[in-house]
């Protein structure tokens, strides 16, 4: 498992405990939990408890890692720690509402959990492919363990600032911030590390190319961050903001998360004496919006790429089945022109063998039959290198092609087809026209235009001609006449799909055109090459 793996922990999976290493797991989360309870206290502010809560981390941590089914048993094992060290006592109606408040927030981060691991198999967009789930878990829990505990605030009514609605609702708002803090610092690294343990992890390449610009942003965040300071206009993160969100969009999570964690180490330990409670919320907000936003966007452009290489995968995939399909559709016409060569070789290699033997047989008519076997041979192991080439898979790597070559191979290719269909195939010579890309796809898109053509022309002519289609574009044209004029015919399906996406991904584009006499016109238009490179051309 590789580190991007590891950090996404399982996907949206999660692993099964058998009882003894859960019970095992229980007793260390509620010592964890308790430790870093007590750690929180220093970012209280008002009745609030903490801005920065890193139990929240813990907690969302072990639940996606090992699913929602572990809900009740933190919930309890929360409940059960505060009992143990005194602070809960079940004998009165107020002890009731105070264990409520306890319970309710695990329980509300676990509906969380489950809630996106059920939605996101049905989203067929980015928010459904990881890692952006566990981004969104890790945004929607905090929230919703907030409200959850909201009722039970209400109805204590204990403290005087909780007598109004609005400060139970303020208070709530700044209970998120130290929940989503401790979530977006505390949880990745631990699903990180719950994901390689117990073997020990491998160490990842470093992405060196990453590193500069990483650096150079965060050193103009900060930079910022100190010249708004210098001016006397107090502590303003949100060049950090901006810097987190790029690193977010350009490298993924781990850039976002590193930028956010030394936002974090820098706000974090500042003294509350320097700082009045309003002035702390609101740098803690801040610090709340640049962990969000940085962590998303990183997962959405981590879901994005994702998206693409399967995408790719994909293509490759259709490419390579569209390549089968069209050798298996000329199978027939392929062993009929191979079958009259080999007859032909047979028979010329018995009367060589006879000829040889006899000695009044003249040399001039050995060196002919010899000269015929050749040039049968020749033909025979040409046709074979152009299957194998195009029944290869499309792996090669961009290349400048020259025109006159790509369409010799295609004509190689589909000639016996077209002549099991009677089609004669009009070929204009495209001197001097070359075209950068893959060659084997570039293939694929042409052979699958003229053999739509054959197929819909039987008994005709199809026509196939290259030509300079303005600055730095070379267009390649497949003319036919379809039998009935009809604008879908037989075999303008997938293969058509197929060259339309090869010349998208070269840069390209695929035209179609119908003129008044009836003739279609598919014109497969890429990037040119100015001039002729020998080296090109040598080399097909």
């Amino acid at each position: 498992m590789d580190s991007r793996q590891a950090f996404e922990s399982n996907g949206l999976t999660g692993e099964r405990l058998a009882v003894p290493k859960l019970a095992l797991l229980l007793v260390l989360y509620s010592c964890a939990f308790i430790l870093l309870h007590d750690m929180a206290a220093f970012w209280g502010v008002g009745t609030v408890y903490s801005l920065w809560f890193p139990p929240a981390g813990l907690r969302f941590a072990l639940l996606w890692h090992f699913g929602a089914r572990l809900t009740l048993p933190l919930a309890l094992a929360e409940l059960t720690a505060q009992a143990v060290l005194g602070r809960v006592a079940l004998g009165t109606g107020e002890d009731l509402l105070f264990a409520a408040s306890i319970v309710c927030p695990p329980l509300a981060y676990g509906g969380a959990v489950l809630l996106v691991r059920w939605r996101s198999p049905k989203d067929r967009t980015a928010l459904g492919v990881a890692p952006m789930p566990l981004g969104l878990a890790a945004v929607l829990a905090p929230v919703l363990g907030s409200l959850a505990s909201l009722p039970w605030h209400i109805l204590r009514g204990t403290s005087p600032a909780m007598d109004a609605l609005p400060d139970a609702v303020a208070s709530i708002v700044v209970f998120t911030l130290g929940d989503l803090l401790g979530v977006l610092l505390l949880a990745p690294p631990l699903l990180w590390l719950f994901s390689t343990f117990p073997r020990i992890p491998a160490t990842p390449a470093p992405r060196w190319h990453q590193w500069p610009e990483t650096v150079i942003v965060l050193l103009l965040g900060w930079g910022a961050v100190v010249t708004i300071y210098s001016a006397g206009l107090g502590i303003r993160l949100h060049p950090i903001l901006l810097a987190t969100i790029w690193l977010g969009l350009r490298f993924g999570r781990i850039a976002a998360w590193i930028a956010i964690f030394i936002a974090c180490l820098v706000a974090l330990p500042l003294p509350a004496g320097i700082f009045e409670d309003g002035q702390r919320i609101t740098m803690h907000m801040m610090l709340a919006c640049i962990a969000i936003g940085g962590y998303l966007v990183g997962s959405y452009s981590e879901a994005e790429a994702s998206l693409r290489r399967d995408l790719d995968r994909r293509d490759r995939l259709l490419f390579h089945a569209e390549r089968l399909k069209t050798l298996r559709a000329m199978s027939v016409a392929i062993i009929h022109e191979i079958s009259q060569p080999l007859a032909t070789l047979s028979i010329e290699a018995r009367y060589l063998a006879r000829a040889s033997a006899d000695e009044t047989t003249k040399r001039a008519e050995l060196s002919s039959a010899a000269a015929l076997i050749e040039r049968k041979t020749t033909h025979l192991a040409e046709m074979v290198r152009r299957l194998r080439s195009f029944g290869g898979r499309g792996g090669d790597a961009p290349s400048l092609i020259p025109v006159e070559s790509l369409v010799r191979d295609v004509i190689g290719v589909v000639s016996p087809e077209a002549q099991a269909a009677r089609v004669k195939l009009k070929v204009v010579p495209a001197v001097e026209l070359v075209v950068r890309g893959q060659e084997i796809e570039l293939q694929q898109a042409l052979t699958n235009l003229v053999r739509n053509a054959i197929l819909a022309s039987p008994r005709r002519t199809v026509a196939i001609s290259a030509r300079d289609d303005g600055p730095g574009m070379i267009r390649v044209d497949v003319i036919n006449k379809p039998i009935g004029g009809h604008a879908r015919t037989h075999g303008m399906g997938v293969g058509l799909i197929v060259a339309r996406t090869i010349a998208d991904a070269h840069g390209g584009r695929l035209a179609e055109e119908v003129s008044a006499k009836g003739e279609r016109r598919f014109s497969l238009i890429l990037p040119g090459h100015e001039g002729v490179l020998d080296d090109a051309v040598e080399g097909n």
